[in-house]
């Protein structure tokens, strides 16, 4: 019995320092993992939340089975977890792409069971400080290879190009922005709880760093939450204390050594950028003129946000309840946008995506996709974290407990207040950084302490009790593989495939790798678009019809994938089912252009001169000086025998693109059809020597020769004509017509 006991505390101590040793993998994966073998920053860290937290789980119930007991202490964080997961299932039964929903509410799933296995492993102190020390050690590493690109080292290649910009490995300045707002109230802390001089100067350090990163990122919304957390703890600390004394002495003591720092700087070159003291005073004005424009309302990102709310509180007011299901806010949101919205939008952004892919607030976009019940309970489950550590600190007791305990809670609180402007809850960095701290705190509150009630309390005596444990333990465990792996393989082919269509659209390589990436990822719309694009460009428009279709199904309201079925059902000849496509993409993005042009195409097909001279005339007004749109509504003018009204389109486009050959050339035969010889013959040649392959404009030049009775002048341009294009019969017998006239050749 003896040697059955100890070996199963052997057992036990294994498992419980692989399930340590595997919160170590997930927050170096987290952090420091991304590859430029993925479309984006964020692919490989989601990815091992989806491998490694399963496993955890699986470790936390292989411990239970070997000690014979699943016991779950009660939190007031359970029930509104529970009614939180519920609704949002629920929800996906409404979703226009389930798939996308279930593997989002996964994620949130395995987060919130990060957060249980914290909250019960974590019983000593101890423990909890030597895994929060290597957490910031890892902030540290963040900091400085952030840094190092701030200072035009690269460290690690880049998959998306911010110049300078201190992205490190977390993708973009916002994203490491919300990382900061855990990492740094931790590194506090930690400062002044470790008591080492190796401790204390690394923790030093990294404190410096992270604070530095946090002002190149230019986050207002991160210096507000940062700010915040720091006025929670000199509240809480009941200030003026230790902390707030030796602020006020590193301020004074930087304040008098200012003058000397001065003069340092000015004597360090940092080659190109020219001397250190104009690098930090550029720096501080940046700052300065960041936070002065957090108050312009005509601010970029402003702008932005406000058209964005707008857009989603639309959104909110039409699914109320239950929200359109977790991940679907992306495809849900376009409908909303109201024509002033989208002028607005457009004015603001330009050229780049129309697209909105998160609300930039956290909790208008739970209740978009969760619904106001949804909202609530996530509501009610942070305020009682919330709850749970204030009530620790208020205790008092322990000095460690409750400074580590403060540290979580600042981190927490500056992660809430910038989720009012960004997505920190679906920043997969962010996220399972704020998850652990929340699990650290419940573990901290009870810490020296004797277990309360139980909301679970199993004996795992019996074979069958222990074997369906393991097994629910070894199906988390394959659950976790199976999205993580889908999730990972499905970017990774689809990034192979964007990569080899930029290089050769119609690389049947294309097809290969999108192939695969939908087999493991079905439910990305981006991935059936993308084939579409590939098919169209091979000419293969049934299979490209089929692609975009399915596209759409994933996402009905996405703008860019109506376009391309209205262009391939064109190329179809399906014009009636072409045009009613296109003017649904145009309600979603009216400021396309292309949509217009495509409609008209498919009038011009049709015959409907007037309405394809309506929809010419909507393309040009969005984009006035298009050379392409000018030509098609003088031709278009011209086929509905309004001559006058063709040659003055065309007229004010020769004058705003003097040197363009088509809009001459078109213009000239405009000016052949109304009689105006003389006016045709100086457009057409110069339309000629600007565009001299065009074949079309010599044809018209003999026409206008002919009918001014210059026989030779139209048999020299036939011939010219005819050397261009020998495979031209038709240029051929005119030349043979030509000669064999009257007056040939005198």
């Amino acid at each position: 019995m003896n040697a059955e006991r100890g070996s199963s505390k052997s057992i036990d101590a294994f498992l419980a320092v692989a399930l340590e040793g595997g919160l170590l993998v997930l927050v170096v994966l987290t952090t420091l993992a991304y590859s430029i073998q993925f479309s984006d920053y964020k692919v490989p860290k989601v990815g091992g939340v989806y491998l490694v937290v399963p496993l955890l789980l699986g470790l936390w119930l292989a411990r239970s089975v070997v000690r014979g007991r699943f016991s779950l202490e009660h939190s007031p964080l359970y029930w509104p977890l529970l009614v939180y997961l519920t609704v949002s299932a629920l929800a996906l039964f409404f979703s226009s792409n389930p798939g996308r929903g279930v593997e989002v509410l996964l994620f949130q799933a395995c987060l919130f069971g990060l957060c249980i296995v914290l909250a019960d492993h974590f019983r000593d102190l101890a423990g909890a400080i030597k895994f929060l020390r290597f957490v910031v050690i890892i902030g540290f590493i963040v900091a400085l290879i952030g840094l190092l690109q701030y200072g035009g080292v690269l460290l690690f290649p880049e998959i998306t190009n911010f110049g300078d910009q201190p992205i490190s490995t977390l993708g973009n300045p916002n994203l490491v922005a919300h990382y900061l707002g855990i990492i740094l109230p931790l590194t506090g802390v930690m400062f002044f709880l470790l008591r080492g001089l190796k401790d204390r100067v690394l923790l030093g350090f990294t404190l410096g760093l992270t604070g530095f990163l946090l002002l190149l990122t230019q986050s207002r919304a991160g210096w507000l939450a940062v700010g915040v957390a720091f006025l929670f703890g000199l509240y809480v600390r009941r200030a003026p204390t230790r902390w707030v004394r030796l602020a006020v002495v590193w301020v004074v003591v930087l304040a008098l050594l200012s003058p000397s720092l001065g003069l340092i700087g000015d004597q360090i070159y940092l080659g190109g950028e020219g001397r250190f003291s104009e690098r930090a005073e550029h720096l501080v004005q940046e700052v300065w003129e960041r936070l002065r424009s957090g108050f312009d309302l005509r601010d970029f990102s402003i702008s932005q946000r406000f058209i964005i709310w707008a857009d989603t509180l639309s959104l909110i007011y039409a699914n109320p309840l239950l929200g359109v299901g977790p991940g679907n806010y992306e495809m849900a949101l376009p409908p909303h946008r109201t024509s002033l919205r989208h002028q607005d939008w457009g004015e603001l952004v330009g050229e780049r995506e129309n697209i909105a892919r998160h609300a930039h607030n956290e909790y208008l976009e739970i209740w978009s996709e969760s619904g106001f019940v949804g909202l609530v309970a996530l509501l009610w489950m942070l305020g009682s974290l919330l709850g749970l550590g204030w009530r620790r600190l208020r205790r008092g007791g322990d000095p460690e407990i409750s400074l580590l305990a403060l540290g979580c809670m600042g981190g927490l609180v500056a992660t809430l207040v910038h989720s009012f402007f960004s997505f920190n809850l679906r920043d997969p960095t962010a996220a399972t950084h704020f998850w652990i701290v929340a699990g650290l705190l419940i573990a901290l509150c009870g810490v020296g302490r004797r277990p309360g009630k139980y909301v679970l309390d199993v004996m795992l005596q019996g074979l069958w009790r222990r074997l369906l444990a393991g097994l629910i333990g070894f199906g988390a465990v394959l659950l976790g593989c199976y999205a993580g792996m889908g999730y990972l393989l499905g970017d990774y082919y689809y990034f192979q495939g964007l990569k080899i269509y930029h290089l050769d659209a119609k690389s049947d390589r294309v097809v290969e790798s999108l192939g695969r990436a939908i087999g493991w990822r079905d439910h990305d719309f981006r991935y059936h678009y993308l084939l579409g694009l590939s098919h169209i460009e091979s000419g293969r428009y049934e299979a490209a019809e089929a692609s975009l279709r399915r596209s759409l199904e994933l996402h009905p309201h996405y703008a860019l994938s109506l376009k391309l079925l209205g262009r391939t059902l064109y190329y179809l000849n399906r014009e009636d089912e072409a045009i009613g496509v296109l003017k649904r993409a145009l309600k979603l993005d009216p400021q396309g252009e292309d949509g217009h042009a495509l409609i008209a195409l498919n009038y011009r097909r049709q015959g409907d001169h007037e309405r394809a001279i309506e929809a010419w005339i909507q393309a040009l007004a969005l984009q006035p000086n298009n050379v392409r749109f000018i030509n098609s509504l003088g031709v278009e003018y011209q086929r509905a025998g309004s001559l006058d009204l063709a040659m003055g389109v065309l007229e004010q486009g020769v004058q705003q693109h003097p040197e363009n050959g088509m809009i001459r050339g078109h213009l000239g035969e405009v000016y052949l059809a109304a009689g105006a010889l003389d006016k045709a013959e100086r457009s057409l040649l110069k339309a000629i020597e600007l565009r001299s392959e065009k074949s079309s404009w010599r044809s018209s030049l003999v026409q206008v020769y002919f009918r001014q009775k210059e026989l030779d002048k139209a048999i020299l341009q036939a011939e010219i004509a005819s050397r261009d294009d020998p495979e031209n019969q038709v240029l051929t017998r005119l030349v043979q017509d030509l000669k064999k006239l009257p007056g040939a050749g005198e």
